[in-house]
């Protein structure tokens, strides 16, 4: 079994780090608020003392404990993910890399917790944080309930579970994807489809592969 590993950041770390990954726009999470300049000096000191960055010539890079944020700054792909009930995380996507980040509130403040996943880790924090429920429903049970008519009631708009953005990173959304739920079943729908399916383990699976790649993704 891997043992979990979260990495901290404040957001003036976290810019820093970008900052320095360099590379075309990236997508961000907001914390509500732009770090100010005493905020960005302390950051910069502590990200030194941390050995996420060191001297090259006059100016600084990255070192090889901070390349994850080279691989954040030109990931491909982020993907927000929000729940009903509010709170939202980021993950960065790109083959053989999933990136997940939330707001974590540590002590008095508000910091970046990172944690780097695979495919099947990464259904499993939906599952842990309540942000879905594991998929009751079979491919039978979906055939039975398609053979039912369908009522004027099960047009009505309802609040989304959990909504997914497949970004371009640093760039517009793509793709949207919602689980809701209508008459006592859950559906997964996608932007720029009528028909919405049944929620199944199929359908979610077929959610995240279109998310995050068919492939299975693990630590480098």
């Amino acid at each position: 079994m891997r043992v979990e590993r979260s990495l901290y950041f404040s957001p003036a770390e976290f810019m820093i780090l970008l900052e320095l990954a360099g590379g075309p726009a990236c997508s961000l999470l907001s914390d509500g608020g732009a770090p100010e300049d005493t905020a960005l000096t302390a950051a910069f000191a502590a990200v030194f003392q941390r050995g996420l960055i060191q001297r090259e010539g006059d100016s600084f890079v990255l070192s090889p404990s901070g390349k994850m944020f080279d691989e954040i700054r030109n990931a491909p792909w982020a993907v927000y993910i929000s729940g009903g009930s509010g709170g939202t995380a980021l993950c960065y996507w790109a083959e053989h890399f999933i990136c997940l980040v939330e707001l974590a509130d540590v002590i008095v403040t508000t910091q970046y917790r990172l944690r780097r996943l695979d495919r099947a880790e990464l259904e499993g924090w939906l599952f842990d944080s309540g942000l879905l429920e594991p998929p009751v429903l079979t491919a039978e049970d979906v055939r039975e309930l398609e053979s039912l008519p369908e009522d004027e009631q099960d047009s009505a708009v309802t609040q989304p579970l959990l909504q997914m953005e497949k970004h371009v990173n640093g760039g517009p959304a793509v793709e949207v994807y919602q689980v809701y739920r209508r008459r006592g079943r859950q559906r997964i729908c996608r932007s720029g489809r009528k028909q919405a399916a049944y929620y199944t383990q199929e359908t979610l699976s077929d959610m995240l592969a279109e998310c995050f790649g068919k492939e299975e993704h693990d630590h480098c």
